[in-house]
């Protein structure tokens, strides 16, 4: 895996002055303050979805249709929006891509992987369908339902793919499904994984004001 460089703002999104490093002896790290207004430019990492939807033994692929990896496979992903969950997320991404619907609070988390040299975190759910109908989206060029012997291994999005999915299948044939916290970096990657014996009810628990739900 190659070092990638993270792209910064250069100019103040409050009053548009110029950004410069600082060094934020509380923190013990250097941020970029605005040289007008004194506003501290904080850049965190992103986060992205992942959806692995399934019928049967069949997994839901996108063949995506623009940069980066215009032409290849992936499962429909994409970034987090304002104001919605991650579940929430990854249910609109799989219409938005392929025109299949997923209902939120039915989706079980599957993956977490870390990606800190490009400063991002993806987070995998899985899901069920009762049919392989789709819609394919414009973000994407065609959609398809594909078992492990069909998947195109040779046309994937990107190189760390192919190992998942072929997890992801012996998981989806024996219906026993763990989840992964994964971490890569320039230096490699590790995965461990936390075995489930069952997955519980959501509990919902109401306050004065606020409603909090606990897995």
């Amino acid at each position: 895996m190659t070092q990638q460089t993270i792209p910064r703002a250069r100019y103040c999104t409050h009053c548009g002055g110029e950004l410069q490093p600082i060094w934020i002896e509380e923190e013990q790290r250097e941020r970029f303050k605005c040289s007008q207004c004194g506003l501290i430019n904080y850049q965190n990492p992103k986060i992205l979805v992942v959806a692995m939807v399934t019928c049967g033994l069949k997994l839901l692929l996108s063949r995506r249709a623009h940069k980066p990896s215009a032409g290849l496979w992936t499962p429909p992903s994409g970034f987090m929006e304002e104001n919605e969950t991650l579940e929430q997320a990854t249910a609109r991404e799989t219409w938005e891509e392929a025109g299949v619907r997923l209902d939120p609070e039915r989706l079980l988390l599957h993956t977490i992987v870390n990606l800190p040299s490009i400063s991002q975190v993806y987070v995998t759910f899985r899901g069920e369908v009762q049919t392989t109908e789709f819609n394919c989206g414009p973000e994407c060029s065609e959609v398809a339902f594909f078992t492990e012997e069909e998947v195109p291994w040779q046309e994937l999005a990107y190189p760390a793919m192919f190992g998942f999915l072929r997890m992801f299948f012996q998981e989806l044939k024996t219906n026993q499904f763990d989840v992964h916290l994964s971490h890569v970096d320039t230096h490699g990657k590790s995965r461990r994984r936390y075995y489930l014996k069952e997955v519980g009810e959501k509990e919902c628990s109401l306050g004065s004001k606020n409603t909090m739900l606990d897995d």
